[in-house]
Order: C-alpha cells, then structure tokens, then sequence
C-alpha cells in the first residue's frame, strides 16, 4: 500500500458506498490505515446539492468527520482519528488528518464508484488567525513554561488549515484553553496532558493542544 504514497506527507483516501453509507478511510506512512468511518450517504448528497457555506460534521463511534466546501471545485475533508487509550474507558488517543479532494471524486463516490485519491496536506493554506486581549494575555502565560509554548506554536502551526478563506478568532478559555468562532464553525484549542515514559525509563509529562468542535 505504500508504494501508492510517494511522499511523506501524502494521504490516500479510500471512498466507497456501503449500503445507506459511504465509507471513507486513509493512509499515510505515518498512521497506516486508518480506521473505517460510515457517514450518511443521502446526508452528504444533500449537503452537496445545497453549496449554501455549512460545514456538514458528523460522527461514527469515536471519530468525527466535517466536510466543507474548499471552492466550486473542491472539498476540504477533516478526519479525527480516536480509539480508547485505556481498559477502563475513559482516555482517547489519536490524530487528525485535513485533505483538499477535487469534488468529482467524492460524486463518483457517492454514485457507487470505488474512489481514490491522493491527497497532499502541505498545500493546504491556512486560515488567517485573530487573537483577542484576552487571548494574547493567555499566550504570554502559557509561554512562560517550555513545554507549553512547543506544544502551543506547533498546534497553532498546524491547525485550521480546512479553509481558503475566512478568519478564525481566539479568545481565552477557562483554564489554558482558548475558545474559537469562524463561519459555520465554533469550539475549542484545549490543552491536554498525559505521562509517557522516556527513554530513561521515567515518566514525563507530555502537553499538547487539540482542537475541539
């Protein structure tokens, strides 16, 4: 399967119908195969027919899906990956993976067609981001510990890519979390923290930001 894959940042999506459902499923070098995902095909038709700006989101088990349209052309398709962490239930782990697919291919899809299409994440431009007072005083406070300030600029570096226009606003949260609104879309950049064991063989603290809609 990797072989199909010639760069390192490339997605490959696989679409096909599966009853009321289409599945959709990736790989990457870094992820492998993903987990399978049915979403509502006659929902996503419908949304297709209406082009009216919204984001159609919509989940299977843990993992949630949105679509949006990137231009007349083109769909921008966001996947987040979740599986349970430990025994009892109560931690997730995962990843999230933004593509840019051409709209036809997800028509073929939804009319029966077994669909790939490779996908380069890299060209996705990313959303202009705004940051109220209460925000940047957030900043200036997370940036105080190290850990905090990677986990921050990196999740800001790679994050809101899933559109080719409109601003994103960031305000403070409670805690160390930030709350954001754009067109058609609101939720959270939360932080997290987990114990992951060094190469020393001890426990650390591990802290990153996710997004939450």
């Amino acid at each position: 399967m990797f072989n199909l894959i010639p760069f390192a940042t490339a997605i490959l999506v696989s679409m096909r119908l599966s009853g009321e459902f289409m599945m959709i499923c990736t790989t990457d070098k870094i992820h492998g195969r993903s987990q399978r995902f049915l979403t509502n095909a006659a929902r996503l038709r419908e949304w297709l027919q209406h082009n009216d700006g919204s984001t159609l989101i919509d989940n299977d088990l843990n993992n949630f899906i949105a679509f949006h349209r990137f231009n007349e052309d083109k769909v921008t398709v966001r996947c987040t990956w979740l599986t349970l962490h430990d025994s009892h239930g109560n931690k997730l782990h995962g990843y999230q993976q933004t593509v840019i697919m051409p709209l036809e291919k997800l028509r073929h899809a939804l009319l029966g067609f077994n669909t790939k299409v490779l996908c380069d994440p890299d060209t996705i431009p990313q959303c202009k981001i705004s940051f109220s007072e209460s925000a940047q005083e957030l900043i200036r406070k997370i940036c105080r510990d190290p850990k905090g300030k990677r986990a921050l600029c990196r999740s800001l570096r790679e994050s809101f890519h899933w559109r080719d226009a409109g601003e994103v606003y960031l305000v403070a949260d409670w805690h160390m979390d930030f709350y954001f609104t754009t067109t058609g879309l609101n939720g959270g950049l939360c932080r997290h923290e987990r114990i992951v064991r060094g190469k020393d063989g001890k426990a650390y603290t591990a802290v990153q930001y996710q997004l939450h809609t």
